[in-house]
């Protein structure tokens, strides 16, 4: 039971990490775009 616990907590991390780098990378491709309209 610990050991599965362990492994849903890595893998929640895991998604929020890939969640946060899609959020991060689409974020700066926005200012890059911005700042090329501008």
């Amino acid at each position: 039971m610990k050991q599965y616990r362990q492994l849903n907590i890595s893998f929640n991390l895991g998604q929020w990490l890939r969640r946060s780098r899609n959020f991060l990378q689409s974020s700066i491709q926005n200012r890059i775009f911005e700042g090329i309209q501008i």
